[in-house]
């Protein structure tokens, strides 16, 4: 019974390792990815003026 435990335990442990292992780069990409969609829609901010401008333009 003492060994069938300890398997138990020692497979829980690394089933929750391997989650932690899997679950910190699952963060960084969600991280990077809210970062560069953070870029990108602030980059198409300051592109906007831009285009509001050129189109100005072409009208007069």
């Amino acid at each position: 019974a003492n060994v069938c435990l300890r398997v138990y335990k020692g497979s829980s442990g690394a089933v929750a390792y391997q989650q932690t292992v899997l679950e910190i780069p699952g963060r960084v990409i969600a991280v990077k990815l809210r970062y560069d969609a953070h870029l990108s829609a602030s980059s198409h901010l300051f592109r906007m003026p831009g285009l509001w401008k050129a189109r100005e333009q072409k009208r007069s």
